[in-house]
């Protein structure tokens, strides 16, 4: 019995890259198969995928206000597998198990033994668990383009020069087209490593070599986007939008005392760290940390300016994976007992696989199995109340002789069984309303005719338009109410 335990141990260490994948994604499934389906991101990022899977032209008929990456390869897997909630949560998951699977290779590029790296890639998909929950996400995305590149630079010595600032610059591209300030912050932490850690002789041309593919790329997104016919509507959307999102979307809770004390203590340590750095550590460790540090400080803006949860969790990722390798620079020889550490090794294992099981075996109970593969809610955990609402409001839609909009958060929930859109009204958020802004939108209305718009009987999300709520409420006719929204119609 031992010996096949041995020889189970040698199998899982020599491939443990696919145990690893494993796992992770048996973990990452319960994780994200479970979350219920409603009108937040999840929704919102899959309604605009579906736009585009049905014809419609992102930026023009999906108001997006990021760059699109995420929603070309959305779209390229509803083409290949099907359009529906299930499709997408997997989307998600391969997302998610990139995203640790990258994680674990840094920690063993930071020369941590396997299991180690296995155990800290644990601690950190628990603290990071926020940031799992976002499903499918043009955020994770580009965490998991990030980590890769940051990958890529602790085996700089496997590169020549070239090829090491063409896949750089590559994936710095990816990033900036698909979250925009995101490629932002990864170009300018880039820029900082190299002015301190390539040879002295290279700085310079490595650094015009990546800047001068990044603009090669970026005319030809440019290009592309213009003989497609939504250059206009990206610059209207993702780019002059931006002001006022930024200003009317500021929020803070109080996770924030979070942000600031994590990134305090491992800002002191990178200090006391690069103070001490012939006592405390190697050149290799602290030139390892301090590359962290590039990208972990800068990406602590992805938080704003909304500072919640999500966006929080999702601003420390980097700040965590420093922050760990802090804690294992200063305990390895004292905490880190081979046996103590695999034996809470395996009970996290066995936790995490338990729960994700039981919530893989809840699902498949509570699915709703009265839709088909080819309906886009298969596979999704849609409330009862929902479903009787989509059901009431398509039906009203349907039989209205006017045009009909729901201008509500929840608008993605009947338009996309319709197959209809109504543009930046099927999404109102604050910043998602183009260049023009609520004016724009107002605009519109008044000049409707032989239109009903239906909004919430009660604010729902913070980011809804007061002024644009309050414009139809003072200028359209009021005839009714259906589940929880309210019945406008325009003069005739």
């Amino acid at each position: 019995m031992k010996k096949n335990l041995e020889k189970v141990k040698k199998i899982i260490v020599k491939h443990d890259n696919i145990f690893f994948c494993i796992i992770f994604f048996i973990i990452v499934f319960g994780i994200d198969i479970y979350i219920k389906t409603v009108p937040t991101d999840e929704m919102w990022n899959f309604q605009n995928i579906y736009k585009m899977y049905n014809g419609y032209k992102i930026y023009i008929d999906a108001n997006v206000v990021t760059t699109p990456i995420f929603h070309f390869i959305g779209m390229i897997i509803f083409k290949l597998f099907g359009a529906n909630f299930f499709v997408f949560k997997i989307y998600g998951i391969v997302i998610n198990l990139l995203l640790l699977f990258f994680t674990y290779k840094i920690f063993k590029s930071l020369k941590m033994p396997k299991y180690i790296s296995l155990f800290f890639t644990i601690i950190l998909c628990i603290a990071e668990m926020a940031t799992i929950h976002n499903t499918a996400n043009y955020s994770n995305l580009c965490m998991v383009f990030t980590l890769y590149g940051i990958l890529i630079i602790f085996n700089r010595d496997s590169y020549s020069d070239n090829k090491f600032v063409l896949k750089e610059a590559l994936l710095s591209v990816m990033i900036l087209l698909t979250k925009q300030n995101i490629g932002v912050f990864y170009i300018f932490s880039f820029i900082v490593y190299i002015f301190l850690y390539e040879k002295r002789k290279h700085k310079v041309n490595n650094s015009i070599k990546y800047i001068s593919i990044i603009s090669l790329f970026l005319m030809i997104f440019i290009l592309f986007m213009y003989k497609y016919g939504i250059l206009d509507g990206f610059i209207s959307y993702a780019v002059l939008g931006i002001k006022e999102f930024a200003i009317n979307n500021l929020a803070i809770e109080k996770n924030v005392i979070k942000l600031f004390v994590i990134s305090i203590v491992s800002l002191v340590l990178l200090i006391i760290f690069n103070i001490n750095k012939n006592k405390i550590v190697d050149f290799n460790e602290i030139k390892n940390l301090n590359i962290i540090s590039c990208f972990a400080f800068p990406f602590l803006m992805i938080a704003y300016p909304i500072f919640n949860v999500s966006h929080i969790d999702l601003a420390l990722f980097l700040v965590y994976i420093s922050l760990i390798y802090d804690i294992y620079i200063l305990f390895r020889d004292l905490l880190f007992n081979r046996v103590i550490i695999c034996k809470l090794l395996k009970f996290l294992i066995v936790l995490l696989v338990t729960i994700s099981v039981i919530r893989i075996f809840l699902y498949l109970y509570k699915v709703d199995y009265r839709y088909s593969y080819n309906n886009l809610y298969f596979g999704s955990r849609l409330s009862e109340e929902n479903k009787i609402k989509i059901d009431k409001v398509v039906e009203f839609i349907k039989q209205s002789e006017d045009d009909v909009i729901v201008f509500s958060t929840e608008a993605a929930m009947y338009m996309m069984p319709l197959n209809r859109s109504n543009g930046n009204m099927d999404e109102p958020l604050l910043g998602n309303f183009g260049k023009d802004g609520e004016d724009g939108v107002i605009e519109s209305i008044s000049n409707m005719k032989n239109t009903k718009i239906l909004i919430d009987k009660e604010k729902k999300v913070y980011q809804e338009s007061d002024k644009i709520i309050n414009y139809i409420k003072e200028n359209l006719i009021y005839i009714g109410d259906i589940c929880d929204l309210l019945i406008y119609e325009t003069k005739r």
